[in-house]
């Protein structure tokens, strides 16, 4: 199913996947939110760009492997900031990235 946001299908095709699994992943990658969130949230709150880069480039690996361009671009956004040292709104990027989610689990509820 293509929600606009996310296209289960062309991503199983991609992977090689049953179409099921990729909708199960998916899911319990969207119920798994708040484990990427948080810790995303309290870095940017404190200031630790050693934990922010930990943190948004572990959602970069997943959200790449599941094929969402959308946040493993705005993850990617942040680690890419870290390493070359520029002054970027994390913040902004942050609500985009809690956006995304929000509307992911919009198209594909998790009941």
């Amino acid at each position: 199913m293509d929600t606009g946001i996310y296209d289960c299908e062309r991503t199983a095709t991609e992977l090689g996947l049953e179409p099921g699994l990729v909708l199960k992943l998916l899911k319990d990658f969207i119920a798994a939110k708040e484990e990427y969130l948080i810790p995303i949230e309290k870095a940017i709150e404190t200031g630790d760009l050693e934990a922010l880069f930990e943190s948004a480039h572990a959602l970069k690996g997943t959200a790449l492997e599941l094929r969402i361009k959308s946040l493993s671009d705005a993850a990617g956004l942040v680690t890419e900031g870290i390493k070359q040292k520029k002054k970027m709104d994390y913040r902004a990027i942050f609500l985009s990235i809690k956006d995304t989610f929000n509307r992911l689990e919009q198209s594909y509820p998790l009941t």
